[in-house]
Formats: structure tokens, sequence, C-alpha cells
């Protein structure tokens, strides 16, 4: 709980006092002041390695926090000039959050084994060696992603490179500031994306497009946090962490853009000036979380974005032929146009030509799209019943068209992606690495935001003069059991039917999977053992300290650098490549083993300063998941394996 209110002091302050600072009211403002203050903090921490500065919290993130109080303070005049009015109501956003942030705790906290649990595969060997290499080396900035601290003997002669690292910053900020182990600064941060981040920026974008009211929010609460494609499946594959902050941002985003370029019904158009810096810092904030969350905002955006060029032409003095058609085919166009340039630039090539192959007919993904079953995900009911309502609401009433159109276009982007191969797929999903986890989590986000329009509709339709009649206690009862039995109808855990059968749900899925990948005693998942950790925490870590250990990662020692801060020597599951690997590590991995006999493999290990050597796993593999079973090189380190007693 310090933890997540350290976080809630890193994220919001700055980029409150800068949305203040610039006429945002004081819920817009909160709401999109992550992605602001994610811009700030990792500006300064491309600047300080420049500046010679090592970062922590205390020298990076403290600073920021303490200069964006003085500012808030200062400007405050400034503010009553230039604010504007906030019309919402407390008691919508309380009916709102109490809903997410308790089935939020639920989904969390049942799938934790222990606060310090984490995944012991897959992208988390790289996310959890970035968060502590940037507490060794002091450098956080995004240019500086290794596995390697500048002081470090490293087996590979290779610069740190770009990679997305916001998430891995406010990762290490937490265990700078509090020393907290890096596994449970991950679970931290992870909870406070999906119940803060990602839910206040939904409550806000919601209410951008008219839901009020305590009801319709509170049920939008069950909403945000209920359908596992758009959230907590980002979890559960990959990890996807850094991809989660990014996507996260988006609803805020969105509403920042509706806020800055206003188009109401009929022809109203109007740019709002003073906005638009916060829109480009929003946008680049998005980008440094994950840069494929640019391009799934910009796809929700550019129906809108035809709409209101149409509009503002109109509003300009532009022809009524010309605003209704010229103005928005030329729209189309160029943002067609930005989409081939950029698919066409060297620096996402490696990107757009990632091939993840179809895992069903266009006609099935499209069925799945519509029922939420992306990406493998069991099909839910309810909330795409009222995805589809308020699909028809829209249309039927006009206002929010574009919603529906962005709604058909991320579907259509799903479908090529995991209905199909070929050019179309890598030009529709390129920018997401054609992987239909993400773009099926873009389905899932416009699906609920449909769902809550849909529960607008159904409350607008059955709201008939008799509720007037109820009492205030009445009506908060009213809502409170309609909001209960909703939640328990999508969080529904999966029915058995006897003979080992059973309905798996939504929910039935998902909370088991998040729960067997932090089981600490679940072989197929951890290459890491409980008796192992122990064996990690308490001989290695007393007995070798700083001094460097020679490992074959493969067995489960990848992660003693990373969660127990051990200097290993191999920190990746990946052999090296010959074009980067040194001389000494190739003898050190290859024949090791020759030790005793070998003066070009002692001379090797002389040079590296090597003390130990670990073996984790020896002989039969079946009590082990090893990454081996992955990567299939575990005999790439025969030096270190072929050691015998």
């Amino acid at each position: 709980m310090i933890s997540i209110a350290l976080l809630l002091t890193i994220m919001v302050v700055p980029g409150y006092s800068v949305g203040r600072l610039l006429s945002l009211p004081p819920l817009d403002s909160a709401c999109v002041a992550p992605g602001l203050s994610i811009f700030l903090l990792s500006v300064m921490a491309i600047l300080y390695p420049r500046l010679s500065i090592p970062a922590s919290f205390f020298t990076l993130c403290l600073p920021i926090i303490l200069m964006a109080i003085l500012v808030f303070v200062a400007t405050r005049p400034l503010r009553r000039l230039t604010s504007e009015s906030d019309s919402f109501r407390v008691s919508d956003l309380l009916c709102f959050a109490i809903p997410v942030l308790m089935l939020a705790i639920y989904v969390f906290y049942t799938g934790l084994d222990g606060l310090d649990s984490y995944y012991q595969a897959w992208d988390n060997v790289s996310h959890m060696a970035t968060i502590r290499t940037f507490n060794n080396s002091g450098d956080w900035s995004p240019f500086a992603n290794s596995y390697y601290a500048s002081s470090d003997i490293a087996p590979i002669l290779s610069p740190g490179s770009f990679y997305p690292s916001a998430w891995h910053l406010l990762c290490a900020s937490a265990v700078s500031a509090l020393n907290i182990p890096v596994s449970m600064s991950e679970n931290v941060v992870n909870f406070f994306v999906i119940g803060l981040v990602y839910s206040l920026g939904f409550f806000s974008l919601i209410r951008a497009l008219g839901v009020r009211g305590k009801l319709p929010c509170a049920m939008a609460g069950v909403i945000c946090v209920g359908v596992p494609a758009a959230t907590w499946g980002l979890l559960t594959f990959g990890p996807l962490y850094p991809n989660l902050l990014g996507f996260s941002l988006i609803p805020a985003g969105i509403t920042l853009f509706l806020g800055s370029f206003r188009s109401e019904d009929g022809n109203s158009a109007k740019v709002v000036w003073l906005r638009l810096p916060l829109v480009v810092i929003y946008i680049v904030g998005m980008a440094l979380a994950h840069p494929n969350a640019v391009f799934s905002y910009g796809v929700i955006l550019a129906p809108y974005i035809v709409v209101f060029a149409s509009r503002y032409a109109s509003v300009m003095g532009a022809s009524r032929n010309v605003a209704k058609w010229t103005v928005p085919l030329i729209s189309v166009a160029l943002i067609v146009g930005v989409w081939f340039a950029i698919y066409n630039m060297p620096f996402v090539s490696g990107v757009v030509a990632t091939g993840w192959s179809a895992i069903s007919s266009p006609l099935s993904a499209l069925g799945h799209a519509a029922f939420l079953g992306v990406a493998n995900h069991p099909i839910q009911v309810l909330i795409p019943l009222l995805s589809f309502f308020g699909l028809a609401w829209i249309l039927g009433r006009g206002e929010h068209r574009w919603v529906a159109i962005s709604y058909v276009i991320v579907i259509a982007i799903y479908v090529a992606d995991a209905g199909s191969d070929g050019l179309l797929k890598h030009l529709l999903s390129g920018f997401w690495y054609t992987d239909y986890n993400r773009t099926g989590a873009m389905v899932a986000f416009m699906a609920s935001v449909l769902a809550c329009l849909g529960v607008k509709a159904c409350v607008c339709m059955f709201n008939a003069s008799r509720s007037d009649a109820m009492s205030p206690w009445a009506k908060t009862l009213a809502i409170g059991m309609s909001t209960l039995l909703f939640g328990l109808a999508v969080f529904v855990p999966s029915i058995p039917f006897g003979h080992g059968r059973s309905l798996t749900t939504a929910f039935g899925y998902e909370i088991p999977e998040l729960a067997n990948q932090n089981d600490k005693d679940l072989i197929y998942y951890d290459v890491l053992s409980p008796i192992e950790e122990v064996f990690c925490r308490e001989t290695i870590a007393g007995e070798c300290g700083d001094s460097l250990i020679l490992n074959n990662p493969e067995d489960g020692s990848i992660f003693g650098y990373s969660v127990y801060g051990l200097n290993m020597y191999y920190r990746n599951c990946y052999t090296p490549s010959p074009e980067t690997e040194t001389e000494a590590s190739y003898l050190v991995r290859t024949k090791l083993n020759e030790y005793s006999s070998n003066p070009e493999v002692q001379s090797a290990v002389r040079s590296i300063g090597a003390k130990y050597v670990l073996q984790l796993d020896s002989g039969d593999s079946s009590a082990e998941y090893r990454i081996a079973y992955v990567t299939n090189n575990f005999d790439e380190w025969g030096g270190i394996n072929a050691i015998d007693e």
C-alpha cells in the first residue's frame, strides 16, 4: 500500500500540475496526469546520463515532484483566469471506482502466491533484469536497456538499445525508494496500472461520451475490469507489462483529444489551442510507455478526426459539398498515406515483418471478436450483448457514430491478424507485431466502451417515472444490488457439469491462469523451484557476495541476478550471437569443463575474474521446467553442463 501511494505521487503530481497549468479541469488533469508524468520522468531519465547524474527515486522522481508542487502553487492566479469548470459528480466517480477497485483486488490478489511471486518465463526475463540493472547502474534511460550495467563483466560486446522502459522506470522507482524486491515492484506497478491508470482514463472517456449517473457509472466500473482480453490478458500473455502501461494510457488520451478538438452534434467544431501542447506531450508519453499504444490511439481516433475535419471545414466557411465529401476524402487519404509511409520506414521494418501464424479462419475470428473470445480467451455473452445494444443506440441516435466506425476498424484488424496470413495481415496488424493478443486488446477495449453506452441506453429506456418516487435509500439499494448481480454474472467462475467437463467462463479461465503463473510450486511454469530459490537467497548470496558466478541460465539461474541480485555471468536464456560474444565467453560456455588442463580456458576465467560455477540442474530434466524446452539450446552451455562431481 505504501508502494502504491508512492506511485500515485510519482504518476499524478507532476502531470496534474502541467494539466492544471494548461487549463484542464481538476478531474481531467488527474486522468491524463500519468501520461504527462511519464513524459517528464522519461525525458529527465534520458538527460541524467548526459549530465553524469545517477538516477534514483531521490535524485530523479523526488525533485520533479517538488518542482511540480512549486509550479502548481506559483501559477494559482493564472489558473483562475484560464481554468475550465469541472461538471462531474463525485457520486458518479465513487460508484465507478468502488466496483473497479474491489474486483481488481479480487482478481489480482487471487492470482498471487505471495506479494513477491512472479512469472518465470518469456518477456519477464528481460523485464526483471532491466529493473535490476536500472537500480545497479543509475541509468534509467530508455536508450540504456541492458542486462548489464557498464561496470559489469559481460559475455557480450553490445551497448544498451532502445526499449520503451517507462514501466521499468516505475518499478525501479519503487525499488529505489522502499527497497522492496524487484518481483514485488512488478506486482505493485501492474495493479496500479490496471486499478488506477486504466480505470481513471476509462471513466474520463465514458463521461466524455455522455455516460452519467450512479447506476451507469457503477455498471461501467464492472465492465472496465470485466473484459480479460483488454487488460488482464496482457499480464498472462508475454507477459506484456510495458504494453499494458501504454495501452492503459489510451482512454485518457482519447478524452484529452476529444476535449482539444471539440465536435458536438450538428456542424459545431472548435480547436482549443491551449490544449494542443498537452496532446503532443501525451502522445510522446504514450510512445515512451510503448510505441504501439500510439498506433492503437491513432486507429481508434481516425474516424473522429475525419468527422471533425468535415465539421471544422464547415465552420470555417467551406461549401456544403466540400465539407461533406471533399474534406473527409482528403482526411482519409492523408491518414492512409501516413500509415503507408510509416509502414515502409526502416526503423519499423523488423516490427512489421514479425509473423504470428493465424489461429483461425476469418469467419471464426470475426465471431470471436464479436463475443470477446479474442486471442483464445473464452467468449463472453453479457458484455458483448450490451456492446451490440450500445452500437445500435449510437447508430440510431446519430451521436458518437465515430465510435462505431472505430469498433469496426479494430475488428477488421483483428480478423486479418488472427484469421489470415499474408501481406494484408502485416499491413493492417504489423505495428502490433501481428500479435493477436495486442490487436485483440483493442477490440476488447472498444467493445467495453460500447457496452457502457449500451448500459446508458438501457437506463434511458427503462427510466420510468415511478423511479422518481423511490426514496434515496431505495435507489442506493437498487443500484448496489444491480451492480452486485451484474458483477457476479461477469466474474462467474467456470461451471462444472460432472464427468470432468465444465463450461469455461472468461474469469474461470483468466484467474486460474494468473494463479498458475505465480504459483511457486508449479513445476510446469517454474524454472527456479522453491528449493533452488532458498539456495540462491540464503546460501549463494551469503557465500558469494558480489563475486562473478559462471552459470547455464536455462537451469533457472537466469533469475539469480534479477530476483536476488547475484552477479551471474549469463543473464539471458539465448546463446550470445557470434558477432557480439567475447572470446572469454565462448571458451567458458563451451570448454569450462577443461579448466584443469586447458591454459586457454584458465586465462579466459582469469580475465573475467570469475570465482564460482553454479549448476542448479543436472541429469534427468523431468522434474524441472527448463527454458531449454522453449529455446532448445540447453547444450550450448556444454562447458558448464559437462562439469561432474
